[in-house]
């Protein structure tokens, strides 16, 4: 009881977390739906083009405040470098374990999309 009175803001459950790494793992083809749209004109788009359109922006516009929300550098720059950029999860061990752990790296993963997953929540 105490603790959940000393939480200012609430915390990502399990669900929020996977439901976070889906998007993240979306988050390439979401910017890619959005260069092929405008490429053909927003203005031209048919209402389900469109809808898709502005939810991928949505999507990526969250995804983008969120990363940037994320305090530890290290932190930010693998979660960039995982899913902004989109390299595939051993290409990130490959780059990072010559400065840390395997398990570091995969901690330092799962702590940036519990970071954002909490970002997520509050919006």
């Amino acid at each position: 009881m105490l603790a959940e009175q000393l939480e200012l803001f609430p915390r990502a459950t399990k669900e929020d977390i996977e439901a976070t790494r889906q998007l993240l793992d979306e988050y390439v083809a979401c910017v890619n739906n959005v260069k092929v749209l405008e490429e053909d004109g927003i203005e031209k788009l048919d209402p389900e083009e469109k809808k898709t359109y502005d939810k991928s922006v949505y999507k990526i516009n969250r995804l983008n405040r969120a990363v940037k929300l994320i305090v530890n550098q290290d932190i930010r720059e693998i979660i960039k470098y995982r899913y902004i950029e989109g390299n595939g999860h051993s290409l990130t061990i490959q780059k990072y374990a010559k400065v840390m752990d395997v398990s570091t790296v995969n901690r330092k993963i799962n702590k940036g999309i519990e970071s954002i997953a909490d970002s997520l929540i509050k919006w």
